[in-house]
Order: structure tokens, then sequence, then C-alpha cells
């Protein structure tokens, strides 16, 4: 049971982060599609935001987009969490001081010991790394 719940909240936080998919731009040219390595190749750069100087238009779109998508991603992923909480159990327990920032280096770490999940949609692989980075306070039923 708790299993189908996980995956249709998962839905839900895939379907809420599509805006922040649109607004940006990767090799795939269908951004719904943007595997965890080209999230990396993408990202990885940006996600330093107090090193990450872009010299051309392109680099600050992609580092934009980068910021854009993981935000939405992670508000759709906060939003299952929320649901998860009202029928008793959570997803992760997220620090409401975790920032963007934190949130992609964490992903392309979690990308760089997982290279057998680079296939993977961008939207499961940061899910997976927030969990790994912050797991449930408890097993049991939240209160």
């Amino acid at each position: 049971m708790k299993t189908a719940i996980t995956r249709t909240l998962l839905g839900l936080a895939i379907i809420a982060a599509v805006p922040a998919f649109a607004a940006t731009n990767t090799s795939t040219d269908n951004l719904l599609d943007a595997s965890a390595l080209e999230y990396a190749s993408h990202c990885r750069v940006s996600a330093r935001f107090d090193t990450w100087n872009p010299t051309t238009i392109a680099e600050a779109v992609d580092g934009a987009g980068c910021v854009f998508f993981t935000r939405g991603v992670m508000g759709g992923l906060d939003m299952a969490n929320e649901v998860a909480k009202r029928n008793g159990y959570s997803l992760f327990d997220r620090p409401d001081s975790a920032t963007v920032e934190q949130i992609m280096l964490l992903t392309i770490r979690y990308i760089d010991r997982h290279p057998e999940e680079l296939h993977v949609l961008t939207v499961y692989v940061i899910a997976e790394a927030v969990r790994e980075a912050f797991p449930p306070a408890s097993k049991g039923p939240v209160t």
C-alpha cells in the first residue's frame, strides 16, 4: 500500500515539475526526458554558486535552468511529502534551511556515486538523492 502511495506521490511531483522543465533547455529538446547524466553535465558547474561565473549567455541560461528546474522538482517533492505526512508517513525529512544549491550538490554527488542510474530521469534521481540525504525521522506513522 505504501509503495503505491509513494509512486502516486512521486508522479504528482513530476507533474508539478513540468513548468520548471519548460523553462530550461537541455540537449534532449524534450526536457521531460532529461537523464541524470544530462543533469550532471549541465548543472555540475552552476551548482557551486560561490564560484560559478558564467562567461556566455548560454552558460547563464543553462545555470539558471538548473536552478529553476531543481526548485520546481523540490516544490513537487515537498507537496508529495506533505500529502504523505497526512497519510501517516514521510518520504523524507528535509530541513527548511536546505537551499537549492545544497539540493543540486547532493544530487550531483548521488549521481557520481550511482553511475548505474545515469539513464534514469532526473526527477527520480533528485527524489532518491533527497531521500538518501534526508531520510524520514521515523519509519512509523507521522503524528
